[in-house]
């Protein structure tokens, strides 16, 4: 795999370092799974399977991966039309190959091309990156970069409610049963010193393949993985898997268990670059480090409708509460 080149000053993590050189599938296993394709898009062919009721995703583009991924674009070269026809059939996974049946009785055989574990690779904490995002006022830097790139669709007003105290009237209801959802979290920490988070409210939350309040979950997950800091209550929202979506059911099934889309892997481990690439320099609007800033923050929240967005604006959200923790214990203000 190629280096990453976004950016001219130091870089802590190569590509293979951020996403794996090994791809490693979930269901690596010697015996066969059988499924139903439940849907198909332009990217992505979803089969259902298992008791567990998760699915599994036949995907055109790398950023698309996830543990429970197959990465075959050939397949998305047949027309559309061709594809649909597979709705409702039966598949058969093995280690190496697919097999989908249609309402003729035609097989198709896929061999993939790539798998992932969907696991971080690469340890921020040991170059010292949880001190450098959790420094007063940074993760404020961070969110002003997201509400000047993002749509404030999903939960990206989260950011302006919780950090910036913007108490403008036009939430959705979903926003506004966040905003005070999240409220009440970061009152438990402050107050009572609690230090776990119970963020199972916001499973389902939203519309869409993935509503916004699993991807948010799943920022969330990801941060605590990476900074080792305060954490999600697990249990809490595996008990409540099933009043979400098949496809938000299985993105948060994977994060519980430290497996993560690609997209998003990837994105965070390019803003760590990022931060360690500008070590030492001032964190504001007056020089290009703002545009570094935009540019690699855009590229992550533009996947899907508003899953990279919300997923972020989990991440931060998880940051900026630990930094308040941390702030508060050590006297500074």
């Amino acid at each position: 795999m190629s280096s990453l080149n976004f950016h001219s000053g130091k870089r802590l993590f190569t590509e293979s370092e951020l996403v794996g050189e090994e791809y490693l599938r979930f269901f690596d296993v010697t015996s066969e799974i059988h499924g139903e394709i439940v849907s198909v898009y332009s990217r992505a062919i979803n089969i259902l399977y298992g008791e567990r009721g998760l699915l599994v995703s036949i995907v055109k583009e790398m950023d698309q991966m996830s543990s429970l991924s197959l990465f075959v674009p050939g397949l998305f070269e047949l027309p559309r039309r061709v594809i649909q026809r597979f709705v409702g059939a039966p598949v058969v996974m093995s280690r190496e190959q697919v097999w989908l049946k249609d309402e003729n009785e035609r097989k198709v055989k896929i061999d993939c091309e790539k798998k992932w574990n969907g696991r971080v690779n690469f340890d921020p904490v040991k170059f010292g990156m949880k001190h450098e995002f959790l420094r007063k006022g940074r993760i404020g830097y961070l969110g002003n970069i997201l509400l000047s790139v993002a749509k404030w669709d999903g939960l990206v007003p989260i950011v302006a409610a919780l950090f910036f105290g913007y108490a403008g009237g036009d939430y959705d209801r979903y926003v506004g049963y966040a905003v005070e959802y999240l409220r009440g979290v970061e009152a438990q920490v402050r107050r009572k010193g609690i230090n776990t988070l119970n963020l199972s409210g916001l499973v389902g939350l939203g519309m869409g393949f993935t509503p916004s309040g699993d991807d948010f979950i799943t920022g969330a997950l990801l941060a605590s993985s990476l900074f080792r800091g305060m954490e999600v209550d697990r249990n809490s929202i595996e008990q409540r898997l099933d009043s979400t979506s098949y496809g938000g059911k299985t993105l948060l099934w994977q994060a519980m268990r430290g497996q993560f889309p690609f997209y998003l892997i990837s994105g965070i481990g390019k803003l760590i670059n990022l931060v360690e690439s500008i070590r030492g320099k001032l964190w504001d609007f007056s020089n290009g480090v703002q545009g570094e800033f935009r540019r690699v923050i855009g590229r992550l929240i533009s996947h899907g409708s508003t899953s990279g967005a919300d997923a972020f604006t989990g991440f931060l959200w998880y940051l900026r509460l630990q930094g308040s923790s941390l702030h508060e214990e050590s006297g500074h203000t």
